[in-house]
């Protein structure tokens, strides 16, 4: 992975560095620092790998997750693809989208999301994006914990989508 150095202020007073990483060359998403490799679930057409970095401090998580494995999609059916996908984000976690909407970023059909669910009965928002691309779904997300995160979630998926890039 490379890193590009952001030096930016983040939510007032507090100074944060954040890098831009590059993800196994496919893709690029920030995070406050390198991202270690999870592992890889799924197989055939839906392997995935997935990244992430906790900011034990702040309590945010962050994640960057592709799929490994090509499934092409009809243009005209990508829309309802990416809508699935997020779809299958709040299910996974017995949640809801609580926003969805749908973009093409950098040329690539998306949609940016929030997830609301709860783990042990702490509420957890994920911010998410997802871009489809050559038979492949990117995403980045950060997640925090509205009641503990020292930082917000969203405030932080806001300001830096704008560097996620699908290659």
């Amino acid at each position: 992975m490379s890193a590009g150095l952001l030096a930016l202020f983040l939510c007032g007073n507090a100074l944060a560095e954040f890098a831009i990483y590059t993800i196994d060359e496919e893709f690029e998403a920030v995070f406050p620092a390198k991202p270690q490799f999870i592992g890889e679930f799924g197989k055939g057409k839906l392997k995935y790998r997935s990244y992430n970095y906790t900011d034990e401090e702040g309590l945010i998580v962050y994640t960057a997750t592709y799929q490994v494995g090509k499934n092409v999609v009809p243009k005209g059916g990508i829309s309802e693809a990416l809508s699935n996908y997020v779809n299958g984000q709040a299910l996974v976690v017995d949640g809801s989208i609580e926003a969805y909407e749908k973009k093409v970023i950098n040329g690539n059909d998306s949609a940016t999301f929030i997830v609301g669910y709860q783990y042990q009965g702490v509420p957890i928002r994920k911010y998410g994006v997802v871009s489809y691309k050559g038979g492949h779904y990117y995403q980045w997300a950060v997640q925090d914990f509205p009641s503990m995160s020292k930082l917000s979630g969203e405030n932080i998926f806001r300001r830096y989508l704008a560097y996620f890039v699908v290659k």
